[in-house]
């Protein structure tokens, strides 16, 4: 892979609403860890990116520039030299270039990137970080469902998110059978 893959990527995921925020805030205020903002790259935005990777690294800048991406807080300039340094030219190596420029413009030594829905993508991130380390935070389902109900953007039907709990944890733990060791 291109890019510059940050040797010491650390993942939170888990189910929604489980405390991956908390344990990321509480990670980042390590003097060697800074934590990104959410970012959803597995499940959105390097398909937002892909069809622009043909068009070099300034398309690909402006394009994660109205992505979640942006939450990063790295101007349009920054990231296209970074991604033109790196030779970034896959989803994969562009995740590992803005999370290595995170990490860089924070001075820390490890980056953490917490989404939660990652939690379905833990072989690719495996495979795109061969250094990484996942880790995974597990609320009782019922607390999970609880919290999901009082937000707007999850679906108001309990059976429909104890399903997902559901379904979430089988991800994670056949991902722990594989990956268990990191």
């Amino acid at each position: 892979m291109s890019g510059a893959a940050p040797a010491t990527t650390i993942f939170v995921v888990g189910n929604p609403r489980s405390g991956t925020t908390l344990l990321a805030s509480m990670l980042g205020r390590h003097p060697q860890v800074c934590s990104t903002p959410e970012t959803l790259f597995m499940s959105e935005v390097q398909f937002q990116v892909a069809p622009w990777l043909r068009l070099g690294p300034q398309a690909v800048a402006q394009r994660l520039a109205r992505s979640r991406a942006k939450h990063l807080g790295l101007d349009v300039a920054t990231m296209a030299g970074a991604l033109a340094a790196s030779g970034a030219s896959s989803p994969a190596a562009v995740f590992a270039t803005l999370l290595e420029t995170y990490r860089a413009r924070q001075g820390r030594d490890r980056v953490l990137e917490k989404s939660p829905v990652h939690l379905r993508h833990i072989d690719e991130l495996m495979a795109w970080f061969p250094h990484a380390r996942v880790l995974w935070i597990v609320r009782d389902g019922r607390a999970c469902v609880a919290s999901l109900l009082q937000v707007d953007w999850a679906s108001k039907d309990p059976l429909t998110l104890a399903r997902q709990w559901r379904r979430n944890m089988h991800f994670a733990l056949d991902a722990e059978r594989r990956w268990g060791h990191r």
